[in-house]
């Protein structure tokens, strides 16, 4: 009899041990996602910053008298973009998009102010837009600025994390568990030695 009840509440430390880890695993990973995704916002909101305080517009096109100095955005698809749209003008836009664009993804994904959208490579991009209203030298005129990165540097943050936090949530079970067959143990040694003792009542040893 006390075996079975050890079983019994073993399987019922099991059940809730894994609920209570599935539960710890979802909660850290979603807060993990949007650490990361607001580290990456806080980045592309400094590129829209700086661009807006150098883009002008001159004979009605766009031009920018300092670009952001993270080298990635001067190398072909170096893993970070901007681009400025003025309606009526030639698309403005980093080294790093060549003759490229940033668009939309079918289907865009949002975390927070950042959306997907479509990369050079075809990759998809984490990227925030903002419209404005610039003052330049011929007069104020709306512009929509567009910064962006690579979602594959997301998606690889997201998945080193996991398997950190699935290997220390294994060992956690695996402790867990451990510590309550002990307590199962020992816990019901006193119904095992009461058990015996009837026991040995009824077969008239005592």
């Amino acid at each position: 009899m006390t075996r079975s009840l050890g079983y019994r509440l073993l399987a019922g430390a099991a059940v809730y041990i894994s609920l209570a880890l599935l539960l710890t695993w979802l909660v850290l990973t979603s807060l993990f996602e949007k650490h990361v995704a607001a580290q990456i916002e806080r980045e592309l909101v400094a590129v829209i910053d700086t661009m807006a305080a150098h883009l002008d517009r001159k004979a009605g096109a766009l031009e920018i008298s300092m670009e952001p100095s993270d080298p990635r955005y001067a190398i072909p698809a170096g893993g970070r973009y901007w681009q400025a749209w003025l309606e009526g003008a030639p698309l403005l836009r980093s080294r790093s998009l060549w003759d490229k664009e940033i668009k939309y993804s079918a289907d865009p994904e949002a975390y927070g102010n950042l959306v997907t959208m479509s990369g050079p490579a075809g990759g998809d991009l984490l990227a925030l837009s903002e419209k404005l209203n610039i003052e330049g030298d011929d007069g104020a005129f709306d512009v929509i600025l567009t910064a962006a990165a690579d979602r594959s540097e997301f998606d690889e943050s997201v998945s080193g994390f996991n398997r950190s936090l699935l290997l220390m949530l294994a060992l956690t079970a695996l402790a867990l568990m451990l510590a309550a067959a002990l307590q199962v143990r020992f816990g019901l040694r006193p119904l095992r030695d009461l058990s015996n003792a009837v026991a040995n009542v009824r077969t008239g040893e005592a």
